[in-house]
């Protein structure tokens, strides 16, 4: 109903709010625009009010796009629209309906923000920008713009096609999340996280804030290419590098290992996953449920496609088709990772320690030491080495000390460095020796 806006404008001029206290109740006083833009019941109001009026302009419309056999309206999420067309004068149409549907509204749309883009090969982009270069593209009595790139509810939109958005997605984004992680790594060096676990804290607030930042929709990138996948490795290897204070020659493979975090590639398919889930769920009438079933019956290229191939590496039962829970998805999803690590260490003289050990946890000297000591540890992964005084040469190797378990047998007549060359660190409630001084700076 179209009065519902003008009676909610009513709730919201009336409204007194009181708060009780130890002291009790306080008077009641205005409580603003609670109830007015920003709050959730505005928010509703006004996008069921905009989808009504543009879908009575739109409903008697022959020249609307389709997918298939889905017909595309105007697609509107609170106050932002797009629209397809198949050619200009389409589009003019369109135009047209919008505009009268926004002064019926007595709205104005934003002219900075409102433009078009142009899909196809180059030619025929030549060929369409040359026809509205005679005669531009009117919304009203505003000319609209044409852009490569625009962002459209949090993703970017490229002319380019599937693989250029996501590309210009995660270009938009690394500055950002880059920032962010410097930001993180100063608020580590805070006395209060210099406790035991404190690395864990650290790890957790990147995969619950930066990641979900980061590969925000990943779940609707089709078509990524793999240099894409490498460029998000690496700002994740970048946040381990800066965290831990390692060097730039440490071996990316190591740092996923060490720290029992996914790769890039795997969230995203994980995130792919769950949202086929979330789709099958939706009712048949919604124009998410339709498209993929209209995927599934024709066949055509896309998430489904995508998801199939991906339920095949996994080797799960196919999402698209059968009922899979969420929970063996992730289990699936991590298990690959594990699998796909030990099979990229198998010959890598640096990981060999790592091939004994369970790689989908963080290893204990970052999950039973502080920061300063986690770093320490990290650098000297799995490789407790003869003094380089007493020969010469790098062994690679580990030496407990009495508290943490005997030596192995091939160091019990080995020449170690004296007590004074040791530092300790906390492991599992005990101590593992490794040497501070005079070793060269290399990493496992």
């Amino acid at each position: 109903d179209r009065r519902a806006v003008r009676l909610w404008y009513k709730l919201n001029s009336r409204c007194t709010i009181t708060a009780m206290t130890g002291a009790g109740p306080t008077e009641r006083g205005e409580a603003g625009p609670t109830l007015g833009q920003g709050g959730i019941g505005g928010s509703l109001v006004s996008q069921r009010y905009l989808d009504n009026i543009v879908n009575s302009y739109f409903e008697t419309s022959m020249v609307e796009d389709s997918y298939g056999e889905v017909r595309l309206q105007p697609c509107l999420y609170q106050d932002d629209l797009v629209r397809s067309s198949e050619s200009i004068e389409d589009l003019r149409h369109g135009n047209m309906r919008l505009d009268a549907a926004m002064k019926e509204m007595s709205l104005e749309i934003h002219p900075s923000k409102s433009c078009y883009l142009i899909y196809g090969s180059s030619k025929f982009k030549q060929q369409m920008e040359q026809k509205m270069r005679d005669d531009p593209i009117m919304f009203g009595d505003i000319q609209l713009q044409r852009k490569t790139v625009v962002t459209y509810l949090g993703d970017e939109l490229s002319e380019g096609g599937l693989a250029a958005s996501v590309e210009a997605a995660i270009k938009a984004r690394e500055a950002k999340v880059i920032g962010a992680i410097y930001e993180l790594k100063a608020l580590c060096e805070d006395y209060r996280m210099q406790v035991v676990g404190g690395v864990l804290g650290a790890i957790d607030i990147y995969n619950t804030c930066i990641v979900p930042s980061l590969l925000n929709n990943c779940s609707v990138w089709v078509d990524i290419k793999e240099k894409e996948v490498k460029k998000l490795d690496s700002i994740q290897n970048m946040f381990v590098k800066t965290l831990l204070h390692l060097p730039d020659s440490t071996p990316s493979i190591a740092l996923r290992a060490i720290t029992g975090m996914q790769g890039m590639q795997w969230l995203i398919w994980e995130q792919k996953l769950l949202l086929i889930l979330a789709i099958r769920r939706l009712e048949v009438h919604t124009l998410a449920r339709q498209i993929f079933d209209q995927q599934l019956k024709e066949g055509l290229p896309g998430l489904t496609e995508e998801a199939t191939k991906i339920c095949q590496l996994l080797r799960i039962p196919d999402v698209c088709r059968e009922d899979v829970t969420k929970e063996d998805i992730k289990e699936a999803v991590l298990n690959h990772h594990h699998a796909d690590l030990k099979r990229n260490m198998v010959g890598k003289e640096k990981c060999a320690e790592l091939l004994k050990v369970d790689l989908r946890v963080p290893q204990p000297y970052l999950t039973g030491s502080c920061l300063a000591e986690a770093r320490m540890g990290a650098r000297v992964q799995l490789r407790m080495v003869r003094c380089p005084g007493n020969m010469p040469g790098l062994y690679r190797g580990r030496m407990e000390c009495e508290t943490c378990g005997p030596w192995r047998e091939e160091w019990e007549e080995a020449p170690v460095c004296t007590q004074e060359h040791l530092k300790t660190c906390r492991l599992r409630g005990g101590t593992i020796c490794y040497f501070s001084v005079n070793i060269r700076d290399r990493f496992p």
